[in-house]
Parts: C-alpha cells; structure tokens; sequence
C-alpha cells in the first residue's frame, strides 16, 4: 500500500512538472538576453518585474522566451534609453513610433497602437482643429517624443518660448506634466489617450481633466537598435511572433489584462 501511494505521489509530482513545462518554456539562466528600456508609459510598459509589467513587455516574453532569450526590461528616461540602443549598449526599445527613431530596425508587424490627444484642465475651453489654435496657450509635452507631422513642427519651432511649449523628461514624465497642469504652469498636454486614461483610474484627480481632441493614430513598436547585428533576426521573430500571437488568442489574453483592445 505505501509502494502504491508513493507510486501514485511520484506519478502526480511528474505530471505537474511537465505541464509547467508545456504552460511555459524554460528559460536557462545562461539563455541570450534581450534587454530593452523605456521611461513608464503604461499600459504598454509599466513597473519592471511587476505582475503586469505591460502589454508590451509580456508581449516581448511570450514571443523570445520560447527561442530561448531572457528579456530584461528597464526603466528609463527617453532620450537615454534612445540613446543606449542607437550605440548598441541595449538591444532596443519600447514604444517606439517610426518618427521617434527612423534609424532604428522596426518589426513589420507593430505591437499596438497610439492615438495622441489633447487634454487640459477642466477649466479651459478649447475648439482644436489645428495648432494654429493652441496660440495662447501653453502646451507640455515630453521631451524626444514624437506626436505627429504636425505637432511636431509645431513644437520644434516653439521650444524655446516657455510660454508656448515646456518639454520634460525623466521616468515619470507624465505624472509630472499632469502636476504641472493642475498647478496652472501649463493649459494643455498631448498624451496617448490609453495612457492618460490608465493613469487616472481610480483616482480623484481624473475629475480635473478632460478630453480636447485627438490628432492622430500610429503603430508602435518595439524598435532594435541599427548597431548590432542581430536586430534584424530579433525584428523578424517579433514580427512572426505578432502572427502566432493574434491567432493562438494569447494575445487577447494579453491585452483583457490592461482593458486593451486589440487594434487590428
């Protein structure tokens, strides 16, 4: 009987070994890393090693992880982490639009998509139809970022005037500019309507903004670095893992997580 109940105990314990196995493959401690960076922008990357550390991070890990790659993601101001990858310190970035590095190997298929807005205080009554009419108002935005053909111009051609554009960085750069903004030092701020959103949930202080309009829709990625060699392979096996995602439905399960609608 004890034979029989060791037995059955063993057999148990074995079959619960393989269907972690089967749930998720192992990655090694020697595997190759993949190590990307980006300042907080969630919910397309979030707290590193957190339980959702953002949909395009386990979007990262679902698709190397099983080729064998630890990913590593890290939190960092903007233009450095453009910077780390641009000389090949890192393998790459997150949340990337062709503008913010077109020198950079982007994956065919992207891993979200952005719609850029205006938001502002309650207070301000604003009808946008172009920049023409944020004249006499004063935009924050964040630093390196790209919004658009337009917006961009705009803002290039005013950074220097205080009164019309103020550009910050950091980790954090968003929670920042929505400080700014409820401290009267800015009128308007343009952010990814998920962002924005996300940020505000469950808290008091979404009731202090609102919506102005939307100025365009992109693809995001995550973007290689041109100094390394092996961009090109990683921004083909992301970009099939894209495939194999959408269609196993785990990219569904993704993104139910964050309340993200899938863009395609």
């Amino acid at each position: 009987m004890i034979n029989k109940i060791f037995a059955l105990v063993l057999c148990s314990n074995l079959l619960m070994i393989n269907f972690s196995t089967w749930a998720k493959p192992e990655v090694k401690l020697n595997s190759p890393e993949i190590i990307l960076q980006a300042d907080e922008w969630c919910p397309y990357n979030c707290k590193p090693n957190s339980a959702l550390p953002g949909f395009m991070v386990e979007i990262a890990k679902a698709i190397f992880e099983p080729h064998g790659y630890q990913v590593k993601y890290q939190k960092l101001n903007w233009p450095r982490a453009l910077h780390n990858a641009r000389t090949g310190k890192i393998n790459g970035v997150i949340g990337a639009l062709y503008s913010d590095a077109p020198d950079f190997i982007f994956p065919e298929n992207s891993q979200g998509s952005v719609v850029n807005a205006i938001w502002a205080r309650k207070d301000i009554n604003l009808n946008y139809k172009s920049v023409e009419d944020l004249k006499g108002y004063t935009l924050g935005a964040i630093r390196n970022y790209s919004y658009g053909i337009e917006l961009d111009k705009y803002i290039k051609s005013n950074r220097h005037s205080a009164a019309k554009i103020q550009l910050i960085s950091g980790a954090n750069p968003l929670e920042s500019n929505l400080k700014k903004l409820l401290h009267n030092r800015i009128d308007l701020i343009i952010e990814d309507n998920a962002v924005l959103k996300f940020s505000l949930q469950n808290r008091v202080i979404k009731q202090q903004f609102k919506h102005i309009a939307d100025i365009a829709s992109e693809p995001i990625f995550i973007a290689f670095s041109p100094a390394r060699p092996d961009s090109k392979k990683l921004a083909k096996l992301l970009s099939d893992g894209m495939k194999n995602l959408r269609l196993s439905g785990e990219l569904a399960t993704i993104l139910h997580n964050y309340s993200v609608p899938d863009w395609q």
